[in-house]
This record gives structure tokens, C-alpha cells and sequence, in this order.
């Protein structure tokens, strides 16, 4: 029996799934997950690595990578889970949406056994399943956009940037993030968010770089006063900043 589920998120197709194969960050967003480890030591997923997941209902699950083609492909096989799966597989894939945003699709694929029930337990499955992929689905979009909007957020005081000197603004920025709706994504966990600000080759402007949404570059605004970068698609135009 065969399923899928897809949706546009902010970020391009490389970030979305560096983010998904990451298992150290994959509690953070993933609702349907209590636990994901990689396994026999493994660091990165990669052909041939084996992982543990656990459902937030307690069903254990060890698959292995079959396909692994960043950024476009991941896919896994069932190798060790629940009695009453005969086969478990499942595909996402990640594709270019326009504006720097990428439709995500999962693709999942199972056999329920004994044979003789595998019709209603195979329904029953897909109706398990497809509930708890549309809900990944919705927290994956919600942490993308979320990760946009704190950099998209307006001007936020740093009293570290004394003045509009450009020397006081590269370095590591921390900041945390906060769970908005832990009813949409209850794996979600508040974290701190890091901010790497470099000198460009263009004078007066710093590049920042945040994990999950790209690099963006500011320039000094005298009557603001505060670090601007402009963000825009055919959909929205903001602004944002630091404030000295």
C-alpha cells in the first residue's frame, strides 16, 4: 500500500534537507518521533547507515538508507520493526518551488501481515501513518517559516554594536528560539539559535549566516540605526536589522 503527502516550506531544497537528515536536530522538529539515533557509531546518514526511530506511541523502528542524493533524495528500507509490518519503505524528496522555497514530498510504502488480514490491517496503517505525516509535514513547514521570521523580524537592540562601525558586527551571535504551538509540533523544543556575521569584499556590508535559512546581507542604516537587510519575493518584502 502506497501514500504520500507534500507541501511547500521556506528555504531552499539544500537547507530543508540538511535540516531533515540531521538527527541531532531531528527531535526539534519531527512530532511524530520520541527518539532517532543513527546507529553502530554512525556521525551523518549516508548509504548503507542504519537508524532507530521512536514513535511518540512507542513503536520502535530500525531502517536503513538505500538512496541518499543531497539535495534532492532520501530513502530508507525497514530492517528490524513492528510484528505486524512485513515491509516498510519510504522516499523524501525535495524539490525547487520557486523564491527559494522547496516542495517537500514523503512517499511511504507498506505491507502489513498475516496476509489473510493485511487488507483492514493495511488501512488501518495508512490511516496511522498518513495522520502522523501530514502532521510532520505542518511542523516542518512551521520551523522553516519560524526560522525565517527571526531573521525577518524587525530591528532587535544588540547593545554590543556601539555604534554603525562595521567592526562591531561580524562574530557569533546567539540567540533562542522559542516554540510558538506545541499543539502542531509537540516535538518541538525551544533552542538557541546561532548567527555567524563575516566581512564581504563590498565595503560596508556584512554577510550573516543562520543555520536553516541562508546567508543574508546587511548594510548600516543611519536613520533606523541599525544593521538592514531587505528580503523580498513576488509574495512579501521585509526588512530586518540590529540595532546599535
Amino acid at each position: 500500500m502506497r501514500f504520500e503527502e507534500s507541501a511547500v516550506v521556506d528555504g531552499p531544497p539544500d537547507r530543508v534537507f540538511e535540516l531533515t537528515q540531521d538527527y541531532a536536530r531531528r527531535l526539534t522538529w519531527d512530532p511524530f518521533l520520541r527518539e532517532a539515533v543513527l546507529r553502530d557509531g554512525a556521525t551523518a546518514a549516508a548509504v548503507g547507515v542504519r537508524a532507530w526511530c521512536v514513535s511518540r506511541s512507542g513503536i520502535g523502528m530500525e531502517t536503513e538508507y538505500v538512496s541518499f542524493n543531497p539535495p534532492r533524495v532520501a530513502a530508507v528500507k525497514m530492517t528490524r520493526g513492528p510484528r505486524v509490518l512485513e515491509s516498510f519503505a519510504g522516499a523524501w524528496e525535495f524539490e525547487p518551488a520557486g523564491e527559494g522555497r522547496t516542495r517537500v514530498t514523503f512517499r511511504y510504502n507498506l505491507r502489513a501481515r498475516p496476509r489473510l488480514l493485511a487488507w483492514p490491517l493495511e488501512s488501518l496503517a495508512r490511516l496511522w501513518f498518513a495522520r502522523e505525516t501530514r502532521l510532520r509535514v505542518l511542523a516542518l513547514r512551521k520551523v522553516l517559516k519560524s526560522a525565517v521570521a527571526v531573521i525577518l523580524g524587525g530591528c532587535v537592540a544588540a547593545s554590543a554594536l556601539a555604534s554603525s562601525d562595521i567592526a562591531e558586527f561580524p562574530g557569533t551571535w546567539k540567540g533562542t528560539s522559542t516554540c510558538t504551538n506545541r499543539e502542531v509540533a509537540p516535538a518541538c523544543k525551544d533552542e538557541t539559535v546561532v548567527y555567524d556575521v563575516v566581512r564581504t569584499d563590498t565595503p560596508g556590508t556584512a554577510q550573516l549566516e543562520a543555520d536553516k535559512v541562508g546567508e543574508l546581507d546587511f548594510t548600516y542604516d543611519d536613520k533606523a540605526g541599525c544593521w538592514r537587510s531587505e528580503f523580498s519575493t513576488s509574495r512579501f518584502q521585509r526588512r530586518s536589522g540590529r540595532s546599535t
